[in-house]
């Protein structure tokens, strides 16, 4: 038998896995095999290379924790793929786990969105807990965090882009085709976080598989209500979210854009139209035109400003 027992496949005897260690296999098994799947979690799938990944970030945030050789350290986590990361990533603080449980209710710092299909920002789990040391962690590692899009130019794009101006951090730009793939790299750790509607995460929130740390909005969302703003909460003054309007083309009789401003304004006060927008996390403002023409020429601005300063292209 060959003195490396990784190098080869060996039967699945004890004898062949007790002198093993949980550690140098996991870091062996990233380096020989790192495109094997290592863990299978409903519709999650690791690789042992974005296993050994995951369990070296929790690893690290406990380090700049503090958490050192000899140190005792006990888990809660919410899951399995979570409560793998500790088994490994704490031993390669030094540190020796205690105990660790799982917990199916564990809390969620949980907000969201306020208008139609509002950004929030959600991140991976072992990133971070609390808005403001994410801020500080991203302040400290400029250029070092990621973050994820539906691509150039897309809602989201701007919308982080206004979220690193205002508070002073430098993140780098993921371009996805679309949500799916988004979310598939910040649950993998590949991205760190990234802003999408609550509609879209609402599953992954629910299975706290990724983490809400902030709502765009201005207010508070009525759907969950004790969630905080990202401008109350770490940014003051952030703003943004996605909204959608009634137009007519230019021209159009003005008595034939009162009536249908009246009838939408009706629908959209109905109980049964409010209760269909708030189970999906949106909620219906309504208005008169004058209104909404206020707010256009004052998102055309906002937007245009990102836009130049960020020197954002969509065929980037």
């Amino acid at each position: 038998m060959a003195s490396d027992p990784y190098s080869r496949n060996l039967d699945k005897r004890p004898a062949n896995f007790q002198p093993l260690s949980p550690l140098p296999f996991l870091e062996r098994a990233a380096a020989v095999y790192p495109e094997r799947i290592a863990i299978v979690h409903g519709a999650q799938r690791f690789t042992y290379a974005e296993f050994y990944a995951r369990a070296r970030r929790l690893a690290s945030a406990l380090a700049a924790r503090g958490i050192g050789p000899g140190d005792t350290v006990s888990a809660m986590l919410a899951n399995t793929p979570p409560m793998l990361d500790a088994h490994y990533g704490v031993p390669m603080t030094g540190g020796v786990l205690n105990t660790l449980n799982t917990r199916l209710d564990a809390p969620i710092i949980a907000f969201s969105l306020d208008h139609a299909d509002a950004k929030v920002v959600i991140i991976d789990r072992e990133f971070s807990n609390v808005m403001k040391e994410a801020l500080a962690l991203a302040k400290v590692k400029p250029g070092t965090l990621s973050f994820g899009s539906y691509g150039n130019g897309s809602s989201n794009h701007l919308v982080a882009e206004l979220f690193n101006t205002m508070a002073g951090i430098e993140t780098n730009h993921i371009p996805y085709r679309g949500s799916a793939p988004m979310m598939t790299d910040l649950i993998g750790g590949r991205i760190q976080f990234a802003f999408d509607g609550i509609a879209t995460t609402h599953g992954y929130v629910r299975s706290n598989t990724v983490r809400l740390l902030g709502v765009s909005t201005s207010k508070r969302s009525p759907v969950l209500p004790d969630g905080a703003t990202i401008s109350e909460s770490a940014v003051p003054g952030f703003e943004a979210s996605v909204w959608f309007a009634l137009f007519a083309p230019a021209g159009t009789p003005q008595a034939a854009v009162d009536l249908l401003n009246n009838k939408v304004n009706i629908a959209l006060a109905a109980a049964e139209v409010k209760e269909n927008f708030l189970k999906v996390g949106n909620e219906p403002v309504g208005g008169i035109p004058d209104v909404l023409a206020v707010k256009v020429r004052a998102e055309l601005q906002k937007w245009t400003a990102i836009v130049r300063e960020k020197n954002i292209r969509i065929d980037q």
